[in-house]
C-alpha cells in the first residue's frame, strides 16, 4: 500500500511540474542603445552611484548620454549641447543649428521658359524661388521658406538669358 501511495505522489509531482509554465528569459533591447549602434556609435555602460549609465561614443572622440542622443538632445561633435541651443550664422545671414550645414548656393529653380526680354521673366512661387515667363501660369509651391531662396543674397535676378528665363 505504501508503494502505491509513493507512486501516486510521484505521478502527481510529475504532472504538476509538467504543467508549470516555463520562464521566459528574453528581454527587449534598450531602444537608445540600439539607436546608438545603428548610427555607427559604440555603446559603453558605466557604473554610477545611481546605477548603470549608457554612453554613445562617436568616431570624433565625443560622446553623449545614450538617451539624450536618442531624443536628439545631443549629437556627434556637439556632445551634451542641445541642437536648438547651439546656433551658427551662415554666410547668407541665416541662423541654423550647430549640427546642420549652411547652404552655400542658391537653391531656386529656373523653368527655362521662352522669352525675348527681361520684362517677360518674373520670380514666382510662394518664396519667389522660381524664375519663369510671364506668359506661363504662375507656379504653385509649398510655401516653405529656405534662406537659399534669397536671390538677392546671391546677387541673382530672374532675367532673359539666351531666350530663356533663368536666374543669372
Amino acid at each position: 500500500m505504501k508503494t502505491k501511495y509513493i507512486i501516486g505522489i510521484l505521478i502527481c509531482i510529475f504532472l504538476i511540474s509538467g504543467c508549470a509554465k516555463e520562464q521566459d528569459n528574453t528581454q527587449m533591447a534598450n531602444p537608445a542603445s540600439v539607436y546608438c549602434e545603428q548610427n555607427n556609435g559604440t555603446l559603453t555602460i558605466e557604473e554610477t552611484e545611481q546605477g548603470q549609465k549608457g554612453y554613445c561614443n562617436f568616431k570624433d572622440s565625443t560622446r553623449c548620454d545614450e538617451w539624450e542622443y536618442y531624443r536628439g538632445e545631443c549629437s556627434p561633435g556637439y556632445p551634451n549641447i542641445k541642437p536648438e541651443v547651439c546656433k551658427q550664422q551662415c554666410p547668407d545671414g541665416s541662423v541654423i543649428n550647430c549640427n546642420e550645414t549652411c547652404s552655400e548656393t542658391f537653391c531656386g529653380t529656373s523653368k527655362n521658359s521662352t522669352c525675348k526680354s527681361d520684362n517677360e521673366c518674373v520670380a514666382s512661387g510662394c518664396s519667389n524661388q522660381i524664375c519663369q515667363s510671364t506668359n506661363e501660369v504662375p507656379t504653385a509651391t509649398t510655401c516653405e521658406y529656405k534662406p537659399c531662396y534669397e536671390a538677392k543674397t546671391y546677387d541673382l535676378t530672374c532675367k532673359c538669358l539666351d531666350n530663356k528665363c533663368q536666374w543669372a
